[in-house]
């Protein structure tokens, strides 16, 4: 058995080990809504595949209305059976997440001493690589506008080399410390601030729009009476709806 499996009592993981039977389980707990359910798809195989007169749509909406009320029952039943298995998942996570995140306070806690002290590393590294590279540039500028001998020009040729490895150095990351067991370093983020929501240059964000953000902003548009937008089209929809009336009948007439 696993640590984790251990931390956790073993009336605890009954239904973790009962979820290999649950089909069988719940075939048999819940067999009226499965007979219900079968009985109103079989009907719904029979039902005409246009509706021409009114008994007909009538037939049809209270049909639609017994589908409605089984809809109803298997989601109370659903939520009926999976409760027990929601509080579990509820349960574990929280043994864990709460450690997990005792330990992120503490881990940041550290990381926020350390971090001026990897800041001020950093910045001594830089200005020591800047200096250096400062005097390898002085040193390839003096060589190379001195009279030359073929050993002077390979000299020169050697610091002007020298100059532009410490001219790279300056831009290598800095402030790096480690220990036996890990290593840390200075890491540079760019982060933002709303200062005036209504100025942001949307044209600007376009190209990282993607089309479920593009999708929703339009959905808005249109319920806020929004008709008329270049580049999509907005038309109007119709479809039949449905005002659930039925009465809670066990024995309601299946057939449309």
């Amino acid at each position: 058995m696993s640590e984790a499996l251990a931390a956790i009592d073993d009336a605890d993981l009954i239904p973790l080990v009962a979820a290999a039977n649950l089909p069988a389980s719940l075939a048999q707990r819940y067999s009226g809504l499965a007979f219900r359910t079968a009985e109103l798809v079989e009907a719904g195989d029979r039902a005409p595949e246009t509706i021409e007169t009114e008994g007909q749509a009538q037939a049809a909406t209270d049909f639609i209305a017994q589908i409605a009320d089984a809809q109803k029952r298997l989601e109370a039943a659903r939520k009926e059976s999976k409760k027990p298995y929601d509080d579990a998942g509820k349960a574990v996570q929280r043994f864990f997440v709460e450690r997990v995140d005792k330990l992120t306070f503490v881990k940041d806690r550290m990381q926020q001493r350390l971090t001026p002290f990897i800041q001020a590393k950093a910045d001594a590294e830089r200005k020591a690589r800047e200096e250096a590279a400062a005097q390898a540039k002085a040193a390839a500028e003096a060589a190379a506008q001195a009279p030359q001998t073929r050993e002077e020009l390979k000299e020169a040729e050697r610091l002007a080399r020298d100059a532009r490895r410490a001219e790279r150095a300056v831009a290598a990351p800095a402030g790096q410390t480690g220990g036996d067991l890990g290593e840390t370093h200075l890491r540079t983020t760019w982060d933002f601030e709303f200062t005036d929501a209504a100025k942001i240059d949307l044209e600007a964000l376009r190209q990282h729009f993607d089309v479920a953000s593009l999708e929703k902003a339009v959905r808005a548009y249109i319920k806020a009476g929004g008709r008329d937008l270049a580049g999509v089209k907005i038309f109007r929809s119709d479809q039949g709806g449905h005002a659930h009336r039925l009465k809670q009948r066990e024995t309601a007439n299946a057939t449309p």
